[in-house]
């Protein structure tokens, strides 16, 4: 397990500046935050400085269809604290806000991907935000897969720590290291590229391995069931060397969609030709149920379905299954929760711990670190 520095160790905060990098890149839907709940996994870490007498420096990205802006965010956030905002992230404004901070004060600073640097991890951008701050607080794990400045340049040149949120991202996912058993991990989405070598790594880790959504086609194939070619996406990859691993599992039956109707199919019928797989079906549902039951840990990825084609009966049955156990469960994806809130499911409650991560959560699960949890130990080995 990686022991990282948490800001709480730090309890000689009154007066410094802290540089706190969050995840506030919310969906915004006709000028309103659809889902805040990125927003509200930070407030620990904020109202805790704020508390000892730090000056917050927020900075984050978004990165939407609707806005590029957080002002969206500062407006959220001043109906509960007094924050005040700049129109950029460095620069002459930023440095002047800064300066005018008071003990306990917070800041939020413009969108750091409005700078060509952020992305590129450009050192000038990076030591650019490192002079507004005396520390700097990653609470951002959403977004420390990323190779950004904000993230992997500014521990280059400020004592770094982790925020109460990351802490607790990283202590739930890395359950699956070392989980309860049995232990039940179920995969669903599309991304071939970065959940096909997960299915690999998990089938070493886990009990039951059990994939559904888009990723399944490559086993089904395997095992010589005939899809309609037009429904076989072009980068799947080969899966013939573990397609018969006697830890995984997949759909007994699937819903299948021509563009006009849907029909459910047992996928015992292997000699026919199928067209496009959109959800599993009610006796996987229950299939699922049963594996839920005789599991002591569970960690989810992805949809199950293709819910932006409204097919998430799958995803949604799964979840109630899920939230209804009991069992100690750790859920994330992006997709994952955005199915879960249209149907207005409690899922940070409902499960033991609800990530707000998605292709950082991946990442994590894969190589057991991110690119931001090594720039805080770089940070930290420079400064013995």
């Amino acid at each position: 397990m990686i022991n990282l520095p948490v800001i709480t160790s730090n309890t000689e905060l009154k007066g410094k500046k802290v540089l706190l990098r969050v995840g506030f890149s919310v969906p915004v839907r006709d000028g309103k935050i659809e889902n805040d709940f990125r927003i509200r996994k930070a407030l620990p870490t904020i109202n805790w400085l704020r508390e000892q007498g730090a000056k917050i420096i927020l900075v984050s990205h978004i990165w939407g269809d609707e806005t590029t802006s957080l002002k969206i965010v500062h407006e959220y956030l001043e109906k509960m604290m007094e924050v005040k905002f700049s129109p950029d992230c460095v620069g002459e404004n930023a440095i002047k806000i800064v300066e005018e901070m008071k003990d306990g004060d917070v800041v939020l600073l413009e969108n750091t991907r409005l700078h060509d640097g952020e992305v590129g991890n450009q050192e000038k951008v990076a030591e650019a935000l490192a002079k507004l701050a005396d520390i700097y607080v990653n609470d951002a794990f959403s977004v420390s897969h990323r190779f950004h400045a904000s993230i992997v340049g500014v521990p280059n040149f400020l004592p770094s720590y982790i925020g109460l949120q990351f802490k607790e991202e990283m202590d739930h996912l890395a359950l699956s290291f070392s989980p309860p058993r049995p232990f039940l991990f179920v995969l669903g989405g599309a991304k071939f590229t970065t959940k096909i070598p997960l299915i690999r790594k998990f089938l070493e880790k886990a009990d039951i391995v059990y994939v559904a959504g888009a990723l399944v086609k490559p086993f089904l194939l395997e095992k010589g069931l005939t899809i309609n070619q037009e429904h076989v996406p072009p980068n799947m990859g080969s899966v013939a060397d573990i397609a018969d691993d006697p830890k995984l599992r997949f759909p007994s039956d699937v819903v299948c969609f021509n563009g006009e109707t849907s029909e459910n199919i047992g996928l015992e019928k292997c000699e026919i030709e199928i067209g496009n797989i959109i959800d599993i079906g009610a006796s996987s549902v229950e299939d699922l149920r049963e594996l839920v039951s005789e599991s002591a840990f569970v960690l989810w990825n992805g949809p199950l379905g293709d819910y932006q084609k409204d097919f998430s009966e799958g995803t949604i049955g799964f979840a109630k299954i899920l939230i209804d156990s009991g069992v100690t469960s750790v859920v994330g994806g992006g997709d994952t929760m955005a199915v879960l809130e249209n149907e207005g499911l409690d899922y940070e409650h409902g499960f033991t711990f609800t990530s707000t991560a998605g292709g950082a959560m991946l990442q994590f699960l894969a190589d057991e670190t991110l690119v931001g949890i090594d720039a805080i130990i770089r940070s930290n080995k420079n400064r013995v």
